[in-house]
């Protein structure tokens, strides 16, 4: 993360010289959205990190009461998004950012994002509702957050228990559909979508299908940052659950340990209303 951050500073920097060197004058405010964007971005695909969430929505919040203009205003609240989404999508969702975001922006909340706000407040009934709802007139052409449309709908049907239609939701999640050549949040993504199809795919008892899954978290994520051990963690000891030796875990780069995952917060479904699990 911090190298990634890193580059997005020197993307800023660059751009800021060659508007500079071509004549242009460069906007303040469209460099200060972009490097909240895609800072709200990237630490809001990868998760795990609350406090950067929180201090990127505070950053874009504070700078949009500040603008000059209600429009820039609203592009600078705008670039903070996704940081006040990832909030939401952590294991203990946080609603106060996103609720700030909202009121601000003025921007509908994406049925998907309704239904993981009723989950946190522990009603799966609106849930299942704001997922069966028909998609708004407003779908495909102001699509605040259009790549995690299917992450967001795939958590919440796991939330919920509806297994399969988790995995239907994030059937074409697939890295051959990413850029390699611009900014892609999707590749932050992936891992936390593949600890999620393994855990649905347990659930609906095929073992062999979340192997594969928990392999693949530990293939693409074995250097992650400390901050974003749990789902490592909880992927080798799925992994070593489910009777893979402990010789392929090791060239996966996983060891036995006892360090915590996340499972219990990120996946499993939220506590039940009234003492009962929903159906």
């Amino acid at each position: 993360l911090e190298h990634a951050t890193r580059v997005i500073d020197l993307a800023n920097e660059l751009e800021r010289r060659l508007d500079t060197g071509v004549g242009r004058q460069g906007s303040p405010v469209r460099q200060t959205r972009l490097n909240w964007l895609m800072r709200g971005q990237l630490y809001a695909a990868v998760g795990g990190q609350a406090a950067a969430l929180r201090r990127i929505w505070d950053g874009a919040r504070d700078a949009g009461r500040a603008a000059a203009t209600p429009e820039d205003g609203v592009a600078l609240w705008t670039s903070g998004g996704a940081a006040a989404l990832g909030l939401l999508t952590l294991p203990e969702p946080d609603t106060a950012a996103y609720a700030e975001y909202r009121r601000l922006t003025g921007r509908p909340a994406q049925r998907e994002v309704q239904a993981l706000l009723a989950l946190a407040r522990g009603d799966s009934g609106a849930a299942r509702r704001a997922l069966a709802a028909p998609e708004p007139p407003w779908r495909g052409s102001e699509e605040p957050f259009p790549v995690w449309v299917r992450p967001l709908a795939a958590l919440a049907h796991f939330r919920i228990g509806e297994y399969e239609a988790a995995l239907r939701a994030v059937d074409e999640f697939d890295p051959f559909a990413f850029s390699t050549s611009d900014f892609d949040m999707r590749w932050g993504l992936l891992p936390r979508v593949r600890l999620l199809r393994a855990a649905a795919y347990e659930r609906l008892s095929r073992p062999d299908e979340a192997r594969r899954e928990y392999r693949l978290v530990l293939e693409q994520w074995r250097a992650a940052d400390p901050s974003l051990r749990p789902y490592l963690n909880e992927a080798g000891r799925e992994l070593a659950r489910l009777g893979e030796p402990a010789e392929r875990l090791s060239a996966l780069g996983y060891q036995l340990s006892a360090t915590p995952g996340v499972r219990g917060g990120r996946c499993e479904p939220p506590p039940p209303v009234g003492g009962r699990q929903q159906p």
